[in-house]
């Protein structure tokens, strides 16, 4: 895979840079105040669907736990915390890409099309949603599962 050890840390500095903008402002929407105080209950050793409840499963709020936990509670911080995880899963869709076409074009025009995706798509891309962090699993998953060298405990990790 040609200069693949390039290929993460220009996605992480890509995905920093386009979403910079968002870091900033200290109003978040509904959905992200509802996971981040969510996630802030359970650090705090509340008992998802007894103290708290939402549709979601209880994956997202221990996401969200992390991200509180990681940050001291800063919006800008967690803000680029989740540019850290966009620039990740550019990683791996590049990755992906390049297994399915052995073309490092091919991949870099899928990371680099996601992170402007995820970037610039005002209504379902900026703020710190579920959906961003649900993404770098099903690509992990794809990995595992897809590839010469997979093993059986490769499927069952997925």
């Amino acid at each position: 895979m040609p200069a693949a050890k390039w290929v993460l840390p220009l996605l992480l500095v890509m995905a920093v840079v386009l979403r910079w903008g968002t870091f900033l402002p200290s109003v978040i929407n509904h959905d992200e105040s509802t996971y981040l105080l969510i996630g802030k209950g359970l650090l705090d050793g509340q008992t998802y669907l007894v103290d708290s409840f939402d549709t979601k499963p209880v994956g997202i709020f221990l996401i969200y736990a992390a991200l509180n936990a990681l940050s001291g509670g800063s919006i800008f911080v967690m803000r680029l915390l989740v540019a850290l995880v966009i620039g990740f899963t550019a990683s791996l869709l590049y990755l992906l890409a390049y297994r399915a076409t052995a073309q490092a074009r091919i991949g870099w025009a899928a990371a680099v099309g996601y992170i402007l995706m995820t970037g610039i798509f005002k209504f379902y891309g900026l703020s710190p949603n579920t959906e961003l962090f649900f993404i770098p699993f099903t690509l992990g998953a794809l990995l595992l599962a897809w590839g010469p060298d997979r093993r059986s405990w490769h499927f069952a990790l997925a």
